[in-house]
């Protein structure tokens, strides 16, 4: 008897799953799989035997945040045999290597800064130029570029100065986690009628290592409490590619709405 986990995007495997609950719940995983609602947090645990499954129990791993404070749970599902016992219970955990989580206490926003200048550069320039819409116009610059150009020009963005004919301030965030930097989010302080119907206030994208993990919504999350501090509007707007159903869920996770769509974007708003 073999044990099997974190199998969900391995057809075969999901398809053995599938037979199990089929049996024993009546439903399966097909619909959820393409409708682009897994996002990486549910884990199954699988016996094997035979090319058959015997019995499983999932982890699926939540985050909130309570008061300003991330907190993080496993809540234990889909328990089954051919015999279909079935339980669950929520827990309380810090965070377990097993699962991944890739969460304790210490997921923080950080403006960017000379003093994290190494880090910062090696995450701006490895980011992709553009990418589920978040634009990365200094992606592949040299090290002297950033040092001495790019990173005090952010700098300078977030205290309006130096800004190009029509621009506005704008804040550039990373997202770390202990000492690793994870995600970059950008707010833009105010909007011109351009950014109303584009682009909006807030940009953010994740390390493609760390997507489907929760950070996007605990990093959205802190960037709109820091955003209601920094915007004049009573709005705050976003926008997000149709292809991108992922994203479009953390923005509804953290309280937005859909205002309109065009045949490309999805227009996002959340209330004060």
């Amino acid at each position: 008897m073999e044990l099997i986990f974190d199998y969900m995007e391995n057809d075969m495997l999901r398809h053995k799953l599938n037979a199990l609950t089929q049996k024993t719940y009546g439903f399966d995983f097909e619909d959820w799989m393409a409708g682009g609602y897994f996002e990486g947090d549910y884990i199954p645990y699988s016996f094997m035997q035979d090319g058959k499954i015997l019995a499983n129990v999932s982890a699926n791993r939540m985050h909130f945040i309570q008061n300003g404070v991330p907190k993080y749970y496993i809540q234990l599902g889909t328990v089954t045999t051919d015999e279909a016992t079935v339980t669950c219970v929520i827990f309380p955990v810090k965070g377990n290597a097993d699962l991944n989580y890739g969460g304790n206490d210490m997921l923080y926003l950080k403006e960017a800064n000379m003093e994290d200048l190494e880090q910062e550069y090696e995450f701006v320039t490895n980011t992709p130029e553009k990418e589920n819409g978040f634009t990365n116009p200094e992606a592949g610059c040299t090290k002297d570029e950033f040092t001495y150009k790019i990173l005090p020009g952010y700098i300078d963005a977030a205290k309006g100065v130096g800004l190009q004919e029509g621009w506005v301030p704008e804040t550039e965030f990373f997202l770390w986690e202990d000492n690793i930097i994870v995600g970059w989010f950008r707010i833009r302080h105010w909007l011109t009628e351009e950014l109303a119907k584009g682009a909006g206030h807030i940009g953010y994208g994740i390390k493609k290592e760390f997507r489907g993990k929760g950070y996007a919504s605990i990093g959205l999350k802190l960037t709109v409490e820091k955003a209601w501090q920094m915007i004049r509007e009573d709005e705050i707007y976003m926008s997000v590619h149709k292809d991108n159903p992922a994203s479009l869920r953390v923005q509804m996770k953290n309280g937005a709405y859909i205002h309109h769509e065009d045949e490309r974007e999805i227009y996002t708003r959340i209330k004060r």
